[in-house]
């Protein structure tokens, strides 16, 4: 079993599959984002559910919603 996935809490048979209990940790949604391929993650501001964070993917700059329920990961105006 990867880093990545041993700090998520999967074990090797769930890797690739989604799994959520609860709501990810700011070190958690950093992970994610680091695995989805997003670098220089920043200002992260938390909202009810959500994160709203500042980052870098494929040398563009971007903003970036995520849900800490369902894992989703959205890129916003």
């Amino acid at each position: 079993m990867g880093i990545a996935a041993s700090v998520l809490g999967l074990s090797a048979p769930l890797w690739g599959q989604v799994v959520t209990v609860g709501r990810m940790s700011e070190e958690v949604v950093r992970m994610r984002l680091k695995l989805e391929g997003y670098r220089n993650v920043k200002s992260l501001q938390k909202r009810g559910d959500k994160i709203i964070a500042k980052s870098t993917r494929d040398g563009r700059s971007l903003k970036l919603e995520i849900n800490l329920v369902s894992g989703e990961i959205k890129v916003v105006p």
